[in-house]
């Protein structure tokens, strides 16, 4: 996993912008065209979120790793926030293909759309907490909050600070999150 972690760190913000973007509007837009098959358009649907789960993976290991040792983030409930979605999903698409009540897996619904929202929130504060060596209140990191919900545009942005953290945190010119008592 370190390989493809580091593919998604080192990554030009335009080269995430071009995977993600090519992946993910050529699912829906290939609706439009009647000789596509639907199991093409889920399989793209299915690596469009393949690919966003990894980067969401790969940045929030990387920001885990740099603050863990000065602030508490909770890096389990993360990748239990990033593993869920992808188990649900398949088992969603195959109950709804079953049945149209939906009333049952409600529940589970609504915990798969917590683990989406919590994905955003734990990397947009991650972020600005290596940024900012202090812990952020939400006025601080709302834009990366949105930025990271219009999933391909905000990678535009998003992605050259995580280049800059990578790069920092493996040059060993300067510490990305300095130590306590240093000013």
């Amino acid at each position: 996993m370190r390989g493809i972690q580091s593919l998604f760190l080192r990554a030009k913000h335009w080269q995430m912008f071009l995977l993600a973007g090519c992946i993910s509007l050529a699912a829906p837009l290939s609706v439009f065209v009647a000789t596509v098959p639907k199991t093409l358009v889920a399989a793209m649907d299915t690596l469009a979120y393949a690919l966003l789960a990894g980067w969401y993976w790969s940045v929030g290991m990387f920001l885990g790793e740099l603050l863990q040792p000065k602030f508490k983030v909770n890096v389990r409930l993360f990748l239990v926030t990033v593993i869920w979605p992808c188990v649900y999903t398949p088992f969603f698409l195959w109950y709804t293909a079953k049945t149209t009540s939906i009333i049952a897996i409600f529940p589970l619904q609504t915990f798969d759309v917590f683990c989406l929202f919590y994905q955003v929130y734990f990397l947009a504060r991650g972020l600005e907490m290596a940024e900012m060596d202090t812990v952020p209140v939400f006025s601080q990191f709302w834009g990366t909050t949105v930025l990271l919900f219009l999933w391909p545009i905000g990678i535009w942005s998003v992605q050259p600070r995580v280049n800059n953290l990578y790069g920092r945190a493996h040059s060993h010119a300067e510490p990305v999150v300095p130590a306590l008592g240093s000013s």
